[in-house]
């Protein structure tokens, strides 16, 4: 049973299909389709990274898009552990990491989620109790790419700004994150407009078109100008392209940004129409049964992407 609820055949790391498929770190030995749940339990989108919970995944680099963001004292003993962005401290032959923070392994007799929950935890009862004082802990907060979110929707921890006092979300030093402020300024105008017309929140559009767009990354968002996924026929659309690993899907184009979001508007958006709540917005997409997806964790992943454009549009 995978970590969405879904009946599949894995192996003992999680990964579906079973080992034979795949190389030590994620990249598939023969290609097969986007949009499911492949290695180590992780989904993979149409943009080829894998969501982990609380990062995303590269198997193309065979490292975290994000950093770690936490440091413990075993990391901290082990060189392999200054590496934020390494999955399992390089060693995924006998390690995997489900929740994308923690390297575990089922061979101890611990399932790894109950690791992640528990240092999860008590990181919650260090800020309320253990923090202040000019005390030692035994846990070291670094700034985060992300805030760390536990898989349920509705939770959403925001870590204390940096030193320099500038969030995570709006620093500028990171270039992928320079990249999604950038994303953000450039579509805002015509996503705010989407949203007025369905009563939503301009970053549930954004946020949207950003999970199913992979920031713009993805082929169909740049050959075709479609950022929300949307297949053939569509509203306002002016043709169609095909998808190279199934000749049988056509997404549809269009001449913008805009005209993708009028088109999900006009299609979909009785589905979404007057919800503010995040979580809500992901459901009713996904229950639907309209838009193409029906997996359990869609919703929550789209409920994690509207909270990420959300703490990056206030900054300056």
């Amino acid at each position: 049973m995978s970590w969405w609820g879904l009946g599949v055949v894995t192996d003992r790391l999680g990964s579906v299909g079973g080992p034979a498929r795949y190389y030590p770190y994620g990249q598939e030995r023969e290609a097969t389709a986007e949009g499911t749940e492949k290695f180590a339990t992780y989904y993979r989108d149409q943009t080829g990274l894998d969501y982990a919970w609380n990062r995303y995944y590269s198997p193309a680099w065979s490292r975290f898009m994000q950093a770690d963001p936490s440091l413990t004292p075993e990391a901290m003993k082990n060189p392999q552990g200054w590496n934020r962005y390494a999955y399992v401290a390089g060693d995924p032959v006998n390690y995997y990491d489900p929740a994308g923070m923690d390297a575990c392994s089922g061979n101890y007799g611990v399932p790894c989620f109950s690791i992640t929950v528990v240092r999860f935890l008590y990181f919650l009862w260090l800020r309320s109790f253990g923090g202040g004082g000019g005390g030692s802990s035994d846990l070291l907060v670094a700034e985060a790419a992300e805030p760390i979110e536990l898989p349920e929707p509705g939770l959403d921890l925001e870590f204390e700004p940096p030193e320099s006092g500038i969030r995570p979300e709006c620093d500028r030093r990171d270039p992928l994150n320079v990249k999604k402020l950038n994303w953000i300024a450039a579509h805002r105008k015509d996503a705010a407009a989407v949203a007025g017309g369905l009563e939503v929140t301009t970053e549930a559009i954004l946020g949207l078109s950003a999970l199913e767009s992979g920031w713009g990354t993805g082929r169909f968002a740049q050959e075709a100008n479609n950022f929300f996924g949307l297949h053939w026929p569509a509203s306002f659309a002016i043709g169609y392209l095909v998808a190279r690993d199934n000749p049988a899907v056509k997404v549809a184009i269009f001449t913008n940004y805009r005209t993708s979001g009028e088109s999900f508007a006009e299609d979909y958006g009785k589905y979404v129409r007057g919800l503010t709540d995040p979580a809500d917005f992901g459901k009713a997409l996904r229950d639907s049964g309209k838009f193409g997806v029906t997996t359990e964790g869609y919703a929550a992943r789209l409920a994690y992407a509207i909270r990420a454009v959300a703490r990056r549009m206030d900054c300056e």
